[in-house]
């Protein structure tokens, strides 16, 4: 199975990152996500994450959904505890710190 990376900044002001490794993903599908909502880049999400949910895992369909502190969207220190309880409780999902 291959496996790619590519980036689609999307949502909440840059506050969510998505980086898609699956093989699954076209490039015309990541720039459809971000299509009114975010910028697409083919560089990795920023460094400074708080965590992420990867969905997927080791599948065709692998992503991470990296959250912010920052870009002004809804992600505050006081909900990334219920995000990642949120992922983890999803089936074939797992909340991470480092891909």
């Amino acid at each position: 199975m291959s496996f790619k990376h590519i980036t689609s900044f999307q949502r909440n002001e840059l506050s969510t990152c998505l980086e898609y490794y699956g093989s699954i993903w076209g490039e015309n599908q990541m720039k459809l996500s971000c299509d009114d909502v975010g910028i697409f880049s083919t560089q990795s999400c920023p460094a400074d994450t708080v965590g992420g949910c990867n969905t997927g895992i080791d599948t065709e369909a692998d992503m991470v959904a990296w959250m912010y502190l920052r870009g002004g969207g809804e992600i505050t220190e006081e909900s990334i505890p219920y995000a990642q309880m949120a992922c983890d409780a999803t089936l074939g999902s797992k909340w991470v710190n480092t891909k």
